[in-house]
């Protein structure tokens, strides 16, 4: 795990800072957030540091130029300076911005991650990956660095409506296809298992995580769903997680036409779909090949591409782009 500190409570998060003692606390949020989650807000306040907040857009009109610059003049603004903190109160896109501009204010401040959706606590918030969107395609300026801390909470899950609970499930499911396969079936009873499927997925980010920080080789497993998954996410305007969830489904038709996949993979997810009453039709959805031909995994005219050959156990292939082109 690096040296990043995981907490399963976001009831100590006063002592962590008092024991820190940072110059500045400046807490980056959204104001929906805000209003559903004062609790963590005055828990915050009360450390007895100099503490700021900010307030961002929510979801991915976060992750923008505008956005960033507009993060960095609050940082100016509040004095923060390299004994100071920002702590990132929010989703995936509020951590993505604020883990980026975090990162790169005076060539690096404390950053501290307290996700506050499913799919943040399972996968955004670990693994130091943050930027911000450019040109109308994802994630294409940012850097890989590891937040100082995270604060996992369930409590938070209980603001949340059932798009974004599935939004989390996307991210979870391909954990479980991907390596953990345990991870599924504790999935099918998920307001008893909650705490153990966090973990276990958190745990499976990890074991990636730790082997590849810099996503040279294992890490871009982790990518699973999500080659086919960006390229439908900004053309739809839809959730980052069910567009894993279509991307998953498009790609494992698409090994499956190649030779490299066998039907029963993709039958597995329609099944986790179908138990968890998941209703996504991925035959609506056209992948938009010019937004597919800006990922970050091209490198001259191949992909390294992420293939399940079955429940629990998948590698790295390097395919012709023209290869997936034609499908």
């Amino acid at each position: 795990m690096h040296n990043t500190k995981l907490f399963f409570t976001a009831s100590n998060i006063n002592t962590y800072l008092k024991k820190k003692n940072y110059s500045h606390v400046v807490i980056v949020s959204s104001k929906n957030i805000f209003n559903k989650n004062k609790w963590i807000f005055d828990l915050i306040n009360k450390c007895g540091l100099d503490v700021n907040k900010v307030f961002v857009e929510d979801g991915e009109k976060a992750k923008t130029f505008e956005q960033f610059r507009y993060l960095l003049n609050q940082f100016s603004k509040f004095g923060l300076d390299k004994s100071s903190a920002v702590i990132c109160i929010g989703g995936g896109s509020v951590g993505d911005l604020s883990g980026f501009a975090a990162a790169v204010y005076l060539r690096g401040v404390s950053f501290i991650n307290i996700p506050t959706t499913l799919l943040a606590e399972v996968d955004s918030a670990h693994g130091g990956k943050n930027g911000i969107d450019f040109n109308g395609f994802k994630n294409q300026i940012g850097t890989i660095k590891l937040p100082e801390a995270i604060f996992i909470d369930t409590k938070f899950l209980k603001t949340l409506n059932r798009d974004q609970i599935i939004d989390g499930f996307g991210e979870i499911i391909k954990y479980g296809l991907l390596k953990d396969k345990s991870i599924l079936s504790d999935l099918g009873n998920f307001d008893r298992n909650c705490l153990k499927v966090i973990k276990k997925s958190i745990k499976c980010k990890y074991f990636y995580v730790n082997k590849d920080l810099y996503e040279k080789n294992v890490r871009k497993l982790l990518n699973l769903g999500h080659t086919f998954g960006h390229a439908i996410e900004l053309k739809y305007r839809i959730s980052h997680g069910k567009s894993v969830i279509i991307g998953m489904m498009k790609e494992f038709e698409f090994c499956e036409k190649i030779g490299l996949s066998m039907p029963n993979v993709r039958m597995k997810l329609i099944e986790i779909l179908n138990k968890l009453k998941i209703n996504i039709d991925p035959n609506k959805y056209i992948i938009d090949k010019k937004a597919l031909l800006h990922d970050k995994k091209i490198h001259s005219n191949f992909i390294d591409f992420p293939i399940v050959n079955k429940p629990g156990h998948s590698f790295i292939k390097k395919l012709d782009i023209d290869l997936i082109k034609k499908y």
